[in-house]
């Protein structure tokens, strides 16, 4: 698959699961890799290796008479809603002929020629408030978290982020954005703009692209500041008319991605505002923009993005399935409310700057997700927020319960069966009470609950962890249908490395049922009101970890030891002579190794680590600005023969770190493959195992 269409060639990469501008074919290559920060007083922690062994059959032998194929087998996986199973493996399944195949209640059969769109990911978003709440813990605490819900071999194997660019409704003090002023002051040269604030979403964000390199960030602003606002106020109101104030806000979203880049922490896809068609927040930062406008501002910032450099996948909408009744009403008189205004926005001469189409669930069901694909099928659609809620008061079994249910069937299955390539839920993190927040909901659930030290799981990290631990980046949406009638819904894909995986909510009492696929069946129980995967595959293509413990944090290789060398080896500039190779690994951040001249493609770090190490990841802190542009890794056992390990990609921040596959290595080689203006240093460079 590609990832050079001709829509986005000028401009950088593409994120899998997102369209090229101008509604060209998707671009299907990995998003930005290597662009983990870590802070300097955080010890970089990387997943431990791929998955346990396979545990023993658990489920009910096979009849007498069946014929048993052992290449291929299944692992039913299963949640229900009573928590008696929550993400447990259930059993595992032969395929079988005869009796025991035989008339089951149901049929769930997998079309693998039915081929949808590619799998971006899952997550939730990482608000001031869950931010908050997690540098609260006590770092070991916090650490067994994020490792548990990140790790990309861990039991939720979480891959994209959500954020809003300044104050959101989950704040822990009043909402802000980029550039407030005093009443009656602008600021069109944004010489007080400032991203400060969101600094403590960006440190954990280091820390988590330490675990997942590969993370994926979306960001979306809740509203302008409020000098650019024809109410001058961040809650409601629209955009100015007047094209200085789009000018304006173009050069502040601009500017936003560049400080979140230089802080370490890139935004791969960006929307333009928050649920634009909610135009009277209730206490927190909001803006009516209808499409008009919206157009107006993609117009602007477009080109904006593409003067700077930047090349975030523009989604559009960001808002609910369908027009919210609160929404329709509150339609000033005579204007037309809008009700298929992401459509309107791909019709639009600005969809050249647009990549798909962001979805929220709070009104309608995704099946609004088809005028969409049927209409501009090389849109991605990305579900961006869903936030589980309940009824004041509600017993916390009844929660867990109900929000295992409908998330399940209309956020899972249904966003996914209806071509999403990318499922968020809202906040990753809550306290007791659904907060700190300002206004809005008062009733919302986060993936986990946190209290001081305490981290408890809510439905919601079963949810995403039924997909998520099983649907990797890159599989493929294939066909399912079942013959199970209304209580039963699914939806299937064919991983990357040749697995099936399907997905099932079941809303009735147990039932067997025979999964179909390639000709194969699998005889399988969905337990009464349960969501269950099924991975049908051989044995390396199905096993995952056999219990929910995360993986083990492991620990930075002493280099004290260690030889380096490098290519150049004395920097070309005067200045900086005392910037040796032997800098990048004596473990004090002050000094550093440096080229002293411009980046070119073969320049070499190398380091001969002294003995073999089953090396996880290798970490590199340039100490400041002079982060390598494009660069690979490769790793030898001789310093021979050398294998990349860790093909070309992008650098974007100070720290970066890069996964290895645990593999035995004696020597580790950084190289450059991109020329750009700034020199390249390594202040430190660690190797964890």
């Amino acid at each position: 698959m590609s990832d050079d269409s001709a829509g986005r060639e000028a401009r950088g990469r593409a994120v899998p699961g997102l369209a090229e501008p101008g509604r060209e074919a998707p671009g299907r290559g990995s998003p930005r890799r290597g662009r983990a920060w870590v802070l300097a007083v955080v010890l970089a922690v990387v997943l431990a290796g791929a998955a346990a062994l396979l545990l023993a059959r658990t489920g009910d032998d096979p009849a007498p008479d069946a014929v048993v194929t052992e290449a291929r087998r299944a692992e039913v996986w299963t949640t229900t809603a009573d928590g008696t199973h929550r993400v447990a493996r259930t059993a595992t399944a032969d395929p079988v002929v005869g009796s025991a195949g035989d008339a089951p209640d149901a049929v769930l059969a997998v079309d693998a020629d039915d081929r949808g769109q590619e799998v971006t990911g899952f997550g939730a978003a990482l608000t001031l408030s869950s931010a908050s709440l997690l540098l609260a813990m006590p770092e070991d605490d916090r650490r067994a978290l994020l490792t548990e819900l990140f790790d990309p071999a861990g039991p939720v194997r979480l891959s994209v982020v959500r954020v809003a660019l300044g104050g959101s409704d989950f704040v822990p003090e009043p909402a802000t954005t980029y550039d407030d002023l005093p009443p009656g002051e602008v600021d069109r040269d944004l010489e007080r703009f400032s991203s400060a604030g969101d600094e403590p979403v960006r440190a954990l964000l280091r820390q988590i692209r330490v675990l997942a390199p590969d993370l994926v960030v979306v960001a979306s602003p809740w509203s302008p500041p409020a000098w650019l606002k024809d109410s001058g106020s961040l809650e409601g109101g629209r955009l100015l008319d007047d094209d200085r104030a789009y000018a304006n806000y173009a050069a502040y979203l601009v500017r936003a991605l560049q400080e979140w880049a230089a802080a370490g922490v890139p935004v791969d896809a960006l929307t333009v505002q928050n649920e634009p068609q909610a135009r009277h927040p209730d206490g927190y930062p909001g803006t009516d923009m209808p499409v008009a406008d919206q157009v107006r501002l993609l117009e602007a910032l477009g080109p904006a993005l593409e003067e700077a450099g930047l090349d975030p996948a523009v989604l559009a909408y960001d808002h609910n399935w369908a027009l919210h009744p609160a929404d329709a009403e509150s339609t000033p008189e005579g204007r037309d409310p809008e009700a298929d205004y992401p459509l309107r926005v791909l019709r639009s001469d600005a969809a050249r700057w647009v990549s798909g189409v962001a979805f929220h669930c709070y009104s309608g069901d995704a099946s609004a997700q088809d005028a969409v694909r049927d209409e501009f099928p090389d849109a991605a659609i990305w579900v961006t927020e869903c936030s589980g809620s309940h009824a004041e008061g509600s017993a916390a079994d009844r929660v867990f319960a109900d929000t295992l249910g409908w998330q399940s069937r209309n956020l899972l299955v249904g966003s996914l069966a209806h071509g999403a390539s990318v499922v968020l839920t809202w906040n990753l993190a809550l306290d007791p009470d659904g907060g700190p927040h300002v206004g809005g909901c008062g009733t919302c659930t986060g993936v986990v609950t946190v209290d001081g030290a305490d981290a408890t799981p809510n439905a919601e990290r079963e949810v995403l962890a039924h997909a998520a631990r099983f649907v990797p980046r890159g599989s493929v949406r294939v066909g399912a249908s079942s013959t199970a009638g209304d209580a039963t819904t699914q939806v299937a894909f064919r991983t990357p490395a040749g697995a099936t995986v399907l997905l099932a909510h079941h809303d009735g009492d147990g039932t067997d049922v025979v999964v179909e696929d390639g000709g194969a069946r699998y005889p399988v129980r969905l337990e009464t009101r349960s969501l269950t995967t099924v991975v049908i595959g051989d044995e390396a293509q199905r096993a995952g970890p056999a219990t929910d413990d995360p993986p083990a944090l492991p620990a930075e290789v002493d280099l004290s030891g260690a030889a380096v060398t490098a290519d150049p080896a004395a920097p070309g500039d005067p200045c900086c002579t005392g910037d040796v190779a032997a800098h990048a690994v004596d473990g004090d951040l002050a000094t550093r190794w440096s080229t002293g001249r411009a980046q070119r493609p073969g320049d070499v770090l190398e380091v001969d680590l002294g003995a073999p190490v089953a090396a996880r990841s290798v970490v590199l802190d340039a100490g400041g600005g002079d982060w390598p542009r494009g660069y690979e890794v490769l790793t030898s056992a001789d310093g021979d023969a050398w294998d990349v390990v860790v093909p070309g990609r992008a650098g974007a921040g100070q720290v970066a770190a890069a996964r290895l596959d645990g593999g035995a290595v004696r020597y580790l080689r950084v190289r450059l493959t991109a020329d750009a203006d700034p020199w390249w240093s390594v202040a430190e460079l660690r190797v964890l195992a």
